[in-house]
C-alpha cells in the first residue's frame, strides 16, 4: 500500500523555525546577567518548575515567584525575564519564505511547541516573528497542557487540526520528540539546529513529497 500523502506539516519552533541560545549559560551571556554559583540540585529543581510552567501549571507569575529560589536565591525576577528575552535569536534564514511558498501551494502547516507563556507571548507578539502568523493552526504545550514526547501531546494536536497519523510530517530539533511522532504513525525528522534549519527542511520535504 502507498504512503498516505502528507496533508499537513507540523514543525516545533526553537532549534526548527526560529534560532534560539544553546542553553541557559548562553542565554545568561546574551542578556548580560551573572547567575550565582548554582549546584546539580538547583537546576533539578528549576527544571521540574519549568516543567510546571510549561505546562500550564503555573503562570508568569507563579513561575518569577519561584525560580529566584530554584537558582541561588540571588537573581532578580527582572534578571530572569532578560534571560528568558534573550533566549530567542530571530528566525532562521529563510523560513519566512518556506512558509509563505508553503502557504500559496495551498499545504497546512502547524506548529507543535514546548513552550511557556512569556516566550509564546514574544513569538506572537514581535515583529520579527510575525511570519509565524502564517501557520494554520499554533499549538503550544502550556496550553495543550501536555509536553512532547507525552503521546497526549501528539493527540490533542491531531484532535485541533483534524489530521492524524501519516497525513502528518513533523519537524523536530530533539530526536525523543521525534520518536513519539513516529509512535503515533506521524512522518517525522530530525533537524539539527547546529546547522541552518531551513534546507534541511525543505530536503526533507522533497523527499516526502512536499516540494
Amino acid at each position: 500500500m502507498p504512503d498516505m500523502p502528507v496533508q499537513l506539516v507540523c514543525f516545533d519552533l526553537g532549534g526548527v523555525l526560529v534560532r534560539i541560545a544553546r542553553n541557559w549559560e548562553d542565554a545568561c551571556q546574551r542578556a548580560g546577567v551573572e547567575m550565582p554559583h548554582t549546584t546539580a540540585a538547583h537546576w533539578e529543581r528549576h527544571r521540574a518548575l519549568m516543567l510546571r510552567y510549561e505546562t500550564g501549571e503555573v503562570d508568569d507569575a507563579g513561575y518569577l515567584k519561584e525560580a529566584p529560589d530554584c537558582v541561588g536565591g540571588t537573581v532578580a525576577p527582572e534578571q530572569i525575564l532578560r534571560v528568558f528575552d534573550a533566549w530567542l535569536l530571530g528566525m532562521y534564514p529563510g523560513a519566512p519564505e518556506l512558509l509563505d511558498e508553503l502557504a500559496a501551494r495551498g499545504v497546512k502547516t502547524a506548529c507543535l511547541s514546548n513552550t511557556n507563556a512569556r516566550h509564546w507571548d514574544l513569538l506572537s507578539q514581535r515583529d520579527a516573528y510575525r511570519p509565524l502568523r502564517r501557520l494554520d493552526f499554533r499549538l503550544a504545550s502550556h496550553q495543550l497542557r501536555v509536553m512532547k514526547p507525552d503521546e497526549r501531546a501528539y493527540r490533542r494536536a491531531e484532535e485541533a487540526t483534524g489530521f492524524w497519523g501519516e497525513q502528518v510530517l513533523f519537524f523536530d530539533d530533539k530526536p525523543e520528540n521525534v520518536a513519539a511522532a513516529r509512535a503515533v504513525n506521524w512522518k517525522a525528522e530530525v533537524v539539527d539546529r547546529a546547522d541552518d534549519a531551513v534546507p534541511q527542511i525543505r530536503e526533507f520535504l522533497a523527499a516526502h513529497g512536499v516540494s
